[in-house]
């Protein structure tokens, strides 16, 4: 499911430009299981969840990247994380690879992004828990 709030005159500008499409539009069986998934992230709490356990992780990983001398710059909101891999204070496509790819192997998913590549991309689940997070 997806949404999008714009001005009119944006709107009509892009109709122009591009036309207007979906799929599956108004879909009655899509729509029940958005508002199922929508109703289960209140019910579960899983907004405060994020932000908790996202502090949590932030913290683990300033902690790991003082300790390290490939991490640069680590962002992020909630459960979502760009982590900066740098070689010699260069962005590195390669070193990102190499640590996705060995992250992988201890179940831990993750993904490369950024100008260069060099950026991880970590989004663990909204219903992390503190045992989880503390996986190693």
């Amino acid at each position: 499911m997806a949404g999008v709030a714009t001005k009119p005159s944006f709107l009509a500008t892009y109709c122009q430009g591009v036309g207007c499409f979906n799929t599956f539009g108004g879909n009655l069986v899509a729509a029940a299981a958005g508002l199922a998934v929508l109703n289960t992230i209140e019910s579960q709490g899983l907004q405060t969840n994020a932000l908790k356990i996202g502090r949590y992780i932030k913290d683990r990983l300033l902690d790991i990247a003082g300790q390290s001398n490939i991490i640069g710059e680590i962002r992020g909101s909630g459960l979502f994380f760009g982590i900066d891999v740098e070689e010699n204070g260069v962005p590195s496509a390669t070193l990102s690879v190499q640590l996705i790819d060995q992250l992988r192997e201890q179940r831990i998913l993750a993904g490369a992004a950024g100008k260069h590549g060099s950026t991880l991309k970590l989004r663990p689940p909204l219903c992390l828990t503190p045992a989880e997070a503390d996986f190693s």
